[in-house]
C-alpha cells in the first residue's frame, strides 16, 4: 500500500503524482481481483450442495406424514332416538337433611328404557 502524507503530496512534482496514481489503480485492480475471489469461496461454503453430508447406513429416513383423508360423511340421523325413560332414579337431594338449604339441580344417576320388540 503506499502511503503519503499530505505535505509529502505538495512536495511531488507532476510527474511523480502521475506514477502514483498507475501505483495507486494498480493497486486496486488487484484488490478487485481478490475480493471476487474471497467472494467465490465465500459462496461455495454457503451453497447446500456443499453442506449435505453423506448419510450413514444405519440411519433411517424421516417418514413423510401423509395428508389424512376426511371421512366418510353417513347420512343425516343415522341413530336411533331415546324414548322418554320410563323409571328415573335420582341420587341426591334438593335439600340439605341437615340446614334445608338448596343444593341445586340434582343429577341423574341411573335411567332405563324399556323397548317393546313385536315377536314376528
Amino acid at each position: 500500500m503506499v502511503r503519503i502524507s499530505e505535505d509529502q503530496l505538495r512536495l511531488l512534482s507532476k510527474d511523480e503524482l502521475i506514477v502514483l496514481i498507475m501505483k495507486l489503480f494498480d493497486e486496486l485492480d488487484l484488490l478487485k481481483i481478490r475480493m471476487v475471489d474471497l467472494e467465490e469461496k465465500l459462496n461455495q461454503k454457503v451453497s447446500p450442495e456443499n453442506q449435505k453430508k453423506e448419510i450413514l447406513s444405519w440411519v433411517k429416513m424421516n417418514v413423510k406424514s401423509k395428508k389424512k383423508k376426511s371421512r366418510k360423511k353417513r347420512l343425516n340421523s343415522f341413530v336411533r332416538l331415546k324414548d322418554t325413560p320410563t323409571n328415573t332414579i335420582f341420587h341426591s337431594h334438593e335439600k340439605c337433611p341437615n340446614c334445608d338449604g338448596y343444593l341445586g339441580k340434582p343429577s341423574v344417576c341411573y335411567s332405563r328404557q324399556i323397548i317393546d320388540i313385536p315377536i314376528i
